[in-house]
């Protein structure tokens, strides 16, 4: 298994949670987010697009790269 390592401003999707997933159709992953900082351990704070901070931490196994 290949680790995965982001930098900040890069462009990432992570996991939705299961409340967020409707339908056995629905998207398994959320819109763009940015990568705000690293905490190092991939580790990692998140912000939405506008700049909107996200609340909690999440790991490089919850996120996958974004390519538009």
């Amino acid at each position: 298994m290949k680790p995965r390592q982001f930098k900040v401003v890069d462009l990432v999707m992570r996991k939705a949670h299961p409340y967020q997933i409707e339908n056995k159709l629905s998207s398994k992953w959320t819109s763009p987010l940015r990568v705000a900082e690293v905490l190092g351990n991939n580790v990692y704070k998140l912000e939405t697009l506008e700049g909107g901070a996200i609340p909690r931490t999440w790991k490089a196994a919850n996120l996958k790269s974004y390519f538009s």
